[in-house]
């Protein structure tokens, strides 16, 4: 009979396990060892299970307690002699070995095990049947482990690969908008100077200003209220208006971004453990798909800048206001060197951080390896388990 609750699974878990650590051959502070290896191995793939079973079902079920007991005790018990290799530190199976002397390991088979046998009393229909229906929660509860399989491992492997270009570019733009890149622009020798009369300094100063607007969460007033020396404004409504949905855009895109990313950082929870390899193989795609990205938008810039302005302004400004007269304040503070420059500048970032990432993901042999390593020592562990 399986058990019907998740906690119930998991409580089985622990001593179905302990079985097969008991039939590890004792006597020898090796095979003990071994054990206790075994064991770790086994807490450490059971714990990456449980953990991605709650996150799924969004209950919260605590780790049993005698799987905890089992590996620490595995772990810190030094060797003793042959006729005490028998003891462990399981559950008890019925309520009578509680309360007629120690804690006994099922399937033992040492002497002392023999001696509390005998002394026990005779097993009644009722904790037959217990014993039978308890046999079935743990082979059940082995089950589980054995056929661990991260779900939606796919689509959490997408996930992970589109977070990579998302990320790259995200932080390639907001890295050139800043003041720091305003200033290598407009000190960059063949810069175009401002044939109404802006100096260098003016520029900075509103050109900050307007950097700094479509980053933050202020009104509108923080661009319509800059007036000059003889009280008209620096920008007009027309103006301000295009600044708003640019920082709509620029908004949405570093939140989605975010999102995105701990989205994938959620889906890659007990990857690590359970499927290796699979991050990096994700990760990696992830860089590949970002570099052909860039190759793809540079080839389009470099036939046409022209048209290629005008096309990614028509698709995230489709309300229209983002044409304006040569002696408007945005065109004289960003004029069509700006944008060529900061293009190139994003450019040029998306592609550095492009290779890095696929530098420390690249498929190296030693990476490899170590991804079959890993691969070969969950399998191996999975038919442990799998064993009567």
């Amino acid at each position: 009979m399986a058990p019907n609750n998740e906690g119930r699974e998991w409580e089985n878990l622990a001593p179905a396990i302990n079985d097969h650590q008991a039939d590890t051959p004792s006597g020898a502070g090796a095979d003990k060892e071994q054990a206790a290896e075994s064991a770790r191995a086994t807490d450490k793939l059971l714990r990456a299970r449980r953990a991605e079973t709650v996150s799924e079902s969004g209950k919260t079920v605590d780790r049993p307690a005698a799987l905890t007991h089992d590996v620490d005790a595995a772990a810190e018990q030094p060797p003793v002699a042959e006729e005490n290799d028998g003891l462990a530190t399981g559950e008890a199976s019925t309520a009578d070995e509680v309360s007629e002397g120690p804690i006994q390991h099922r399937g033992q088979e040492s002497d002392v095990a023999a001696v509390a046998a005998s002394t026990a009393a005779p097993k009644t229909p009722a904790s037959i049947a217990d014993q039978q229906t308890e046999a079935a929660e743990r082979a059940n509860a082995r089950e589980i482990a054995v056929n661990d399989r991260p779900r939606f491992l796919r689509l959490r492997q997408i996930i992970i690969a589109l977070a990579v270009p998302l990320v790259t570019l995200a932080l390639s733009v907001r890295l050139i908008a800043t003041t720091g890149f305003l200033w290598l622009a407009y000190h960059r020798p063949g810069f175009p100077a401002d044939s109404y009369g802006f100096d260098t300094a003016e520029r900075m100063r509103l050109g900050s200003y307007g950097l700094e607007y479509i980053l933050n969460f202020a009104p509108s007033t923080y661009l319509s209220d800059l007036t000059n020396a003889q009280g008209h404004k620096w920008f007009l409504a027309k103006e301000v208006a295009h600044m708003t949905d640019v920082k709509h855009v620029m908004i949405v895109a570093m939140i989605l971004a975010t999102v995105w990313t701990a989205l994938a950082l959620f889906s890659s929870h007990s990857l690590k453990e359970r499927a290796p390899g699979a991050i990096r193989k994700s990760i990696f795609a992830g860089s590949w798909i970002t570099l052909v990205l860039m190759i793809a938008l540079g080839v389009l810039g470099a036939l046409g800048w022209e048209s290629f302005f005008t096309r990614f302004h028509e698709l995230f400004f489709p309300q229209g206001n983002w044409m304006f007269r040569a002696s408007d304040t945005l065109i004289r503070l960003y004029p069509p060197q700006f944008w060529v420059d900061a293009g190139i500048a994003v450019a040029a970032l998306a592609l550095l951080f492009t290779i890095l990432v696929m530098v420390l993901s690249w498929p190296t042999k030693f990476r490899r390896e170590r991804a079959r390593k890993n691969a070969a020592d969950r399998l191996a562990l999975k038919q442990k388990l799998s064993q009567d």
